[in-house]
């Protein structure tokens, strides 16, 4: 009888096994940044209610990593920011691509610390838990 458990099962980092792996290659990129975006809907309310004193750092370090333009950069509202993340997830057609834009938002927030970095672990949990629970791999962020 097989065990209900069994270690190709596991969850593991980015397709370290078969099953995820195979998963991670067939999965469809669209499909993944909706869930990412849905992610970011329901999270909206915990990133924006972020102090306004951590607004021009988290612009600063967004634009240093080429998440917003220098017109939201200029002007900044954590709602323009997000709004610029999302609309640049859907240039990418790769998975890859797809994972790296969602790290430089993470570390843009974490290297501001403090409220910022508490938000984007938060973040981080809830993309690699949404998109392991529709898709069946974990995100490499």
């Amino acid at each position: 009888m097989a065990s209900i458990n069994r270690p190709e099962e596991k969850p593991g980092k980015g397709g370290s096994d078969g099953k995820e792996g195979s998963k991670r290659e067939s999965a469809d990129v669209k499909k993944v940044i909706k869930e990412i975006k849905e992610v970011v809907i329901s999270q909206y309310a915990n990133i924006t209610s972020m102090s306004e004193d951590n607004l021009r750092p988290v612009a600063d370090e967004m634009y240093a990593e080429k998440i917003i333009s220098r017109g939201v950069n200029n002007k900044p509202t954590f709602n323009s920011i997000i709004s610029e993340f999302e609309s640049s997830l859907s240039c990418f057609s790769t998975l890859t691509k797809v994972e790296d834009h969602c790290k430089k938002f993470l570390s843009a927030l974490e290297r501001v610390g403090g409220a910022p970095a508490k938000k984007a672990a938060k973040l981080r949990e809830e993309w690699v838990k949404a998109v392991k629970a529709k898709f069946g791999f974990e995100l490499n962020i």
